[in-house]
């Protein structure tokens, strides 16, 4: 279901173009043709009131609208811990100093540790967005992939050989490694923390290797924010 696109601009919402003419409708809807921007229309059951329509909402852009906020806070809360820490009276071998606030330390995990699950999320919603309805990939082995197939793989299959195929832009893994290592920091962070196993999440042997400490001494949060938006860029065009 669409309509004409003549709202403004928001690229939360989803927007088209018409594939083949739409005739007029029978209640004096105006008709459109081939190429028309338009909104996409769903109906949504709301409770006491009936079914109401709204323009489909584009879930990668709401999710990573909201990974920057917690990542921004994230990032302010970080810069406030070193003021919140003192040496103790008492310690034992290995630490220099404790947190004196660790409210601020949780509420910094967080927002750094939402940002990171909402961004990936994004990511990830924004790989099934561009396959087109039609689409199919046939991988190296030969077998055929329809979308339904292609939207259960991963999303470094996605995000590299499937977009290169269904947007006819540059396969980004071998355009631009650079990117490209960036979405791979991102996926292994992001799996370390939506499946946190002993060594990344509790291991006392190997402080510095979990999550926690990876967050806290990550000099650049915001960067795995652009690196999705970086993705996205390259694939729109």
């Amino acid at each position: 279901m669409t309509q004409a696109h003549s709202q403004r601009h928001d690229p939360r919402r989803w927007v088209t173009t018409l594939a083949a003419d739409v005739p007029a409708g029978p209640q004096g809807q105006p008709s459109h043709k081939a190429g028309a921007e338009v909104v996409a229309i769903q109906v949504l059951p709301v409770r006491e009131i009936g079914n109401v329509s709204v323009s489909v909402p584009r879930a990668s852009v709401l999710l990573l609208n909201q990974a920057e906020s917690h990542l921004k806070r994230a990032v302010r809360l970080q810069s406030e811990l070193p003021g919140q820490t003192r040496v103790p009276r008492w310690t034992q071998p290995g630490i220099d100093r404790d947190f004196t606030n660790e409210d601020l330390v949780f509420d910094f995990f967080e927002e750094a540790m939402a940002g990171i699950v909402l961004v990936h999320t994004a990511l990830d919603n924004y790989a099934n967005e561009c396959i087109p309805a039609d689409f199919a990939y046939t991988d190296d082995g030969g077998k055929t992939l329809q979308r339904v197939e292609l939207e259960r793989r991963g999303i470094q299959l996605r995000v590299s050989r499937v977009l290169a195929a269904a947007t006819g832009r540059p396969n980004l893994r071998n355009s631009n490694s650079g990117l490209w290592g960036r979405v791979e920091e991102l996926e292994a962070l992001r799996d370390d923390i939506s499946h946190a196993k002993w060594e990344v999440g509790f291991s006392h042997e190997s402080p510095e290797l979990t999550i926690y400490a990876r967050l806290i001494g990550d000099p650049n949060l915001l960067r795995h924010y652009e690196t999705v938006v970086e993705v996205m860029a390259h694939y729109t065009g």
